[in-house]
């Protein structure tokens, strides 16, 4: 099957952020590595609770599935960047995890038999690259045991109108929250700001928060619904420090993250 326009520049960004996130201090491998844990305090809460095996869709460089891996009796992660699975794989071997595994895959077309996993963990910075909420969730719960669960922790879409403004501890609404699907942008990284970026411009989706709640519940019984006043990064300047790995700003306008926890029928 053919990638899409949106794909194929996506997929030039993240093949190109691998490489620069591996010696990046925001993914502070080497500390993954020697047993610290690249979780937020929102993520361990969410999972603190859950055990089995463990789905870790859009891994990225495995920072996060290597530390999931320290919950669960085994993860598997996937990522349809080829480079990063291979990073992945490096850190996993670095850090002695021998329950972490790591695959290159599309989230529409999951690489696991069906009724295979206990948890399925999408967390910060996927929901802007699912273009097909419905079908991925869908996919999700074919892989899902029955009464697996399905937790979502990621930036919540009403921050996601907002950028820095001038002065640039401001933040200023740049986009309709009702508006595109589809948001053809120039990046920077977010980890390495000040690093030269060949592929800048990536196709990001929008989903409303209603959205994603009818997406969920199609397959699944909602367990738990939250909204955060803090991020795992800084995406906005005079953020301050609010738990591990969470930043919050002070008066911030909108809901900065939020978590779903559901549960299979």
């Amino acid at each position: 099957m053919s990638r899409s326009e949106e794909d194929v520049a996506n997929l030039l960004r993240w093949d190109e952020a691998a490489a620069l996130h591996l010696e990046s201090s925001f993914y502070a491998v080497s500390e993954v590595v020697s047993g610290e844990s690249s979780l937020s305090s929102i993520d361990s809460a969410l999972l603190a609770n859950l055990t089995g095996r463990c789905l870790h869709p859009m891994c990225h460089i495995g920072t996060d599935t290597v530390s999931i891996s320290r919950i669960f009796s085994q993860v598997v992660g996937f990522d349809y960047s080829e480079k990063a699975v291979r990073i992945a794989r490096r850190i996993s071997d670095r850090a002695g995890s021998r329950r972490c595994t790591f695959t290159v895959g599309d989230v529409t077309r999951i690489p696991a038999m069906s009724s295979s996993f206990d948890v399925a963990f999408l967390n910060w910075g996927s929901l802007v690259w699912i273009f097909d909420l419905p079908s991925v969730l869908h996919e999700l719960l074919r892989v899902l045991r029955p009464g697996g669960h399905l937790v979502i922790v990621d930036q919540h879409p009403a921050s996601l109108t907002f950028r820095r403004g001038d002065p640039p501890s401001v933040m200023v609404p740049t986009e309709h929250y009702f508006g595109d699907r589809k948001i053809a942008i120039e990046r920077k990284d977010y980890a390495e700001r000040m690093a030269a970026v060949r592929y800048r411009m990536v196709i990001e989706a929008r989903h409303t928060m209603s959205e994603i709640l009818r997406a969920v519940l199609a397959g699944f019984h909602l367990v738990d619904f939250q909204e955060y006043d803090s991020l795992s990064w800084q995406a906005y300047s005079g953020m301050v420090t609010s738990g591990h790995r969470l930043w919050k700003k002070e008066s911030c306008p909108v809901p900065l993250s939020f978590s779903i926890v559901a549960q299979c029928e």
